[in-house]
């Protein structure tokens, strides 16, 4: 989950390489990852570089919408699994 985008210790890093190299470990262990962005300052490129296939990744524009928006991903895409959530 993230509510804005990658904070750059070296504004010449890009934020896709430093997400990437981040969440590599885990599609590496086969991990499916989802990513959820909060707010209206969230950046579709940096979640879809976090998410484990387009179709992982979500937005939500307010933590109301948020609220609705996780019980819905829990319910159909982790049932009976663990669900970690990963904050950036």
């Amino acid at each position: 989950m993230t509510d804005g985008k990658q904070t750059l210790d070296d504004e010449s890093d890009l934020t896709t390489d430093i997400l990437g190299k981040a969440v590599k470990p885990l599609k590496e262990k086969g991990i499916k990852v989802i990513s959820l962005g909060i707010g209206p300052n969230t950046l579709l490129l940096d979640l879809l570089t976090l998410a484990s296939t387009d179709n992982d990744v979500y937005t939500a524009q307010d933590f109301t919408e948020l609220r609705n928006l996780v019980t819905d991903l829990t319910e159909r895409k982790c049932p009976g699994t663990l669900f970690i959530a990963i904050c950036i």
